[in-house]
C-alpha cells in the first residue's frame, strides 16, 4: 500500500475525528487536543526566547553495534546548527519548539523540527536536569528519501543557567539500527 492511498484514509479518519462530539456542545477528543496544542504554541510564539542548538555526537550504544558497525559510522555531527523558542511555565517546566540540521550517522543532511517538552529539576539560575520528550519531524535520506516521517522520542537534559547539555535516545528495533543518543548543547536567551 503506497502512501497515496493511505494519505485519504488518514485525512478521512482525522476529519470524522474531528466531527465526532460527545455531546452536541462539546468538541471532540481530537478538536480538544488540537486546541490545547494550538495553544501551546501560541503561548510559544508570544512568551518564549530564542535558544540555539549545536548537535555535537551521536553515540552509537556498543549492545546493539559491533565495533566494525561503530567505526563506519560517523558520530560527530558537525557542520550543524538550530534554533528555536522557549519557555518555562508557572511549575518551572520547560515547552519549546525548534528546528535543527545536522550531519547523520551516514555523513548526511539530516533535519528534525519539532516540540519538546521537559519536567525541570534544581534550580534555574543553577545547575539543573530535566526528564522529558520531543515530538516531531526528521529527514533522513536512507529513511523514505528525505520525506519527513514522525518521531517521538525521549529526552534528558542537564546544564547550568541558562546553558545544557540535552540528549535524545533513538531506539533500535533490531540489532544494527537505533539504539543511538543524540547530543547536542543549547543556549538559552535570557
Amino acid at each position: 500500500m503506497s502512501l497515496r492511498s493511505v494519505f485519504p484514509i488518514l485525512c478521512s479518519a482525522v476529519l470524522g475525528l474531528l466531527s465526532f462530539n460527545a455531546s452536541a456542545d462539546e468538541p471532540g477528543w481530537v478538536a480538544r487536543q488540537w486546541n490545547a496544542a494550538s495553544a501551546e504554541v501560541s503561548t510559544i510564539s508570544e512568551q518564549g526566547r530564542w535558544d540555539f542548538y549545536e548537535p555535537v555526537y551521536a553515540w552509537h550504544l556498543p549492545f546493539s553495534y559491533n565495533s566494525g558497525q561503530r567505526e563506519k559510522y560517523n558520530n560527530t555531527a558537525w557542520p550543524a546548527f538550530g534554533v528555536g523558542k522557549g519557555y518555562y511555565d508557572v511549575k518551572g517546566n520547560r515547552s519549546g519548539l525548534y528546528a535543527m540540521e545536522f550531519i547523520d550517522s551516514n555523513d548526511k543532511w539530516s533535519a528534525m523540527a519539532g516540540y519538546g517538552y521537559s519536567w525541570q529539576y534544581g534550580k534555574r539560575e543553577g545547575f539543573n536536569y530535566g526528564l522529558g520528550y520531543t515530538l516531531g519531524l526528521m529527514t533522513r535520506e536512507d529513511y523514505f528519501g528525505r520525506f519527513p516521517f514522525p518521531v517521538i522520542l525521549p529526552t534528558l537534559a542537564a546544564g547550568y543557567d541558562n546553558v545544557k547539555i540535552e540528549a535524545a535516545y533513538v531506539p533500535g528495533f533490531k540489532k544494527g539500527t537505533g539504539n543511538i543518543l543524540f547530543f547536542w548543547l543549547k543556549y538559552e536567551l535570557k
